[in-house]
Formats: C-alpha cells, sequence, structure tokens
C-alpha cells in the first residue's frame, strides 16, 4: 500500500488532499479549550478491509520550548505484525504546539522504512514567517516561506476539533508540509452513527475538500468525530481507485 495513504490515516484523513500554493482565511481559535494532555488514541488501519497499519496519536506533555508554553504531541505509524515481516516500518511524527494559539512552534518526523530514511526537523518563525528545516541525518539545511498562522500535519488535527463542527458550516486553514503552504477547507456534512467499542455512537462527519489550481476536489476523503466536547476523530475514510483505506479508533486512554 502506498506509504502516503497509510500516513494520512495517522492523521485521521485531515491533510490527505491538501492543496499547494492557494491562501485560505483563518478561522478564529477558541484559546480556552486545551488538548487534553495524556490522551492516547490507537487506530487500526485497514485497506480492502484487511488489517495493514497501526496509528497512534499522543498528547505526551506540555512544556517550555523557547519560551513558550507548547504541547508536545506523538504521531506514530507502524505496519501491523504480520505485513511487518515483508514491509517493515516505523513512522514517527513530532508537533510541539502553541498551547494557547494551537500553531505549530516546531515538527520532526522520523521515517524508517526499507528504501527510506530520514530525520528531520523543521523550527517555525511567525514574526519572520519563515519556515527553517534540518535534516539530523545530513546536517543540510533549508529556509522558507511560511503562512501565519502555521499548521503543520498534526497541529491542524486540534484546531480543526475545537471548531464549532455544526452541519452547514465550513472552515479553512493553511498548513506547511514539505516545505510548501498547502490550502485545506472543512465542509461539515451532517451528523452519522458509527460503530465505536461495540455500539453505535453519534458523531459529525466532515469532509476536507481541497482546492488546486481553482481545481476544486470533492467526496475523496472524510472523517468522524464523535459529538460532544472531546470531538475525538473515531473514523476515517480515503476513498482510492484501488479500494477504501479505513483508519478506526481501536482504544482510547
Amino acid at each position: 500500500m502506498n506509504k502516503q495513504l497509510v500516513l494520512s490515516f495517522l492523521f485521521i484523513a485531515w491533510a490527505c488532499f491538501i492543496a499547494r500554493g492557494v491562501s485560505a482565511k483563518e478561522v478564529s481559535m477558541k484559546t480556552n479549550q486545551e488538548i487534553p494532555i495524556g490522551e492516547h488514541l490507537e487506530y487500526k488501519i485497514t485497506w480492502l478491509k484487511i488489517p495493514e497499519a497501526i496509528g497512534i496519536l499522543w498528547a505526551k506533555e506540555k512544556m517550555i520550548l523557547d519560551g513558550r508554553e507548547v504541547i508536545h504531541v506523538v504521531g506514530i505509524i507502524e505496519t501491523n505484525k504480520v505485513l511487518r515481516k515483508i514491509f517493515p516500518m516505523h513512522d514517527e511524527a513530532h508537533s510541539w504546539i502553541d498551547a494557547k494559539t494551537f500553531e505549530s512552534v516546531q515538527f520532526e518526523k522520523k521515517i524508517d522504512e526499507i528504501k527510506i530514511k530520514a530525520h528531520e526537523k523543521t523550527v517555525f518563525d511567525p514574526k519572520k514567517k519563515k519556515g527553517y528545516l534540518k535534516s539530523l541525518k545530513t546536517g543540510e539545511k533549508k529556509e522558507f516561506n511560511i503562512t501565519v498562522p502555521v499548521h503543520d500535519l498534526i497541529s491542524v488535527i486540534y484546531w480543526a476539533r475545537r471548531q464549532p463542527l455544526e452541519p452547514g458550516k465550513s472552515f479553512h486553514t493553511v498548513l506547511t508540509a514539505d516545505r510548501k503552504d498547502w490550502a485545506l477547507e472543512l465542509k461539515v456534512i451532517g451528523h452519522e452513527k458509527v460503530k465505536f467499542c461495540g455500539k453505535k455512537i453519534d458523531t459529525i462527519r466532515v469532509n476536507p475538500d481541497t482546492v488546486s489550481s481553482g481545481v476544486t476536489r470533492h467526496g475523496l476523503a472524510y472523517f468522524n468525530v464523535t459529538n460532544d466536547s472531546s470531538r475525538l476523530p473515531v473514523r476515517g475514510v480515503y476513498k482510492a481507485i484501488f479500494g477504501s483505506v479505513v483508519g478506526t479508533l481501536k482504544k482510547t486512554e
């Protein structure tokens, strides 16, 4: 299975079809809603209903980074025990998120696969509107422009969870990935029953539509969050030509 599709469901499909080079208007955050420290979400990822991988999203700790109070969130995705024998993969993403604004302060990724090994750190400077990437393997450095407020692939999840998700509403933001800006629109479709822990629960379905070079793409992915204050992402679906990839919340701590 394509690695990028697997990675997309670590982040519950909120960034699987983002568009490059298009600006978007940021929606005001409710800064009184905190990221729950210690929240540990584990997902089962399937392709054509066949178990392929495990995804983890963990709000590890609150700390001070460069004078700012941040939340360190860890994302992990790895192939399951069966697939690991032929396709070993253990990828990690670390995000240091401003505790008040939910903006990304620093982002780090570690890729450990058969043909790809990488370890990169990106520091964001919102005042200069610059991002500074450094390879922790080769020492190579790169500088690039960013859109402010800046979001990475993990911080955008917590930004989205804290929006007033009501049917019929849409929310826009820009996230930074691979040294480029990507415009993202979240459309709140409505309420939907989803099976979780052996019973059906009420969720809110959201479609992450995108615009690329003026062309909008609809309905290629969607996710469901619980219809309560926690807004737990319980399911994400990506509809590909070769079959659907589904990430389902397995357990939470």
